[in-house]
Parts: C-alpha cells; sequence; structure tokens
C-alpha cells in the first residue's frame, strides 16, 4: 500500500517532494493536523496545506473534522489496515 500510494504522490511531479514527506510523517503519525506537519518537518504552513490538499484530492488522506481551522487528517487507508482484527466480534447468545 505504501508504495502504491508513493508512485501515486510521485505523479504529481514538481509537487510531490512535500507531499512525499508528510506521507512519511503519516506513516508515523496515522493522524496529523497541518501544524504538526509544518513542525514535523520543517516546512511552511502553505507548503504543507497544498500538499495535504494533493494528498486529500488523491484519496490518500482524509480530513475528518469538518472544521476550517485546526483541521486533523487522517492516513485512512493505512488506520484501516492497523484496525483490522480488533474488532469486537458480537455473540448471539
Amino acid at each position: 500500500m505504501f508504495e502504491r500510494h508513493r508512485k501515486t504522490i510521485q505523479a504529481l511531479g514538481k509537487s510531490a517532494s512535500s507531499a512525499l514527506r508528510i506521507h512519511d510523517l503519516l506513516k508515523e503519525r496515522v493522524i496529523l493536523s497541518l501544524g504538526n506537519a509544518e513542525e514535523g518537518l520543517n516546512l511552511s504552513f502553505l507548503t504543507v496545506a497544498k500538499a495535504m490538499a494533493n494528498l486529500e484530492r488523491l484519496g490518500i488522506v482524509k480530513e475528518f473534522t469538518g472544521k476550517q481551522r485546526h483541521r486533523l487528517f487522517s492516513y485512512h487507508s493505512y488506520l484501516d489496515l492497523l484496525g483490522q482484527g480488533t474488532e469486537t466480534s458480537r455473540s448471539s447468545h
């Protein structure tokens, strides 16, 4: 999955560099704010915002707060993968 997403991001051309750096950070932090990415990668807020918008457009991340400010993004397919097998099963008694 990581390699498939990496190849998709590389197709962005010159915009790929910062998006790839965010992608790498998302492997460590499945949920990320723009501010956390800005601090963690030492990139400008605008660069992070544009890169995250590209990742969202590609379907790699999803914004899930619905807010204009302090938005959070999840690497949803990785989060789903991490959660597999952890669902509680209900037995019918």
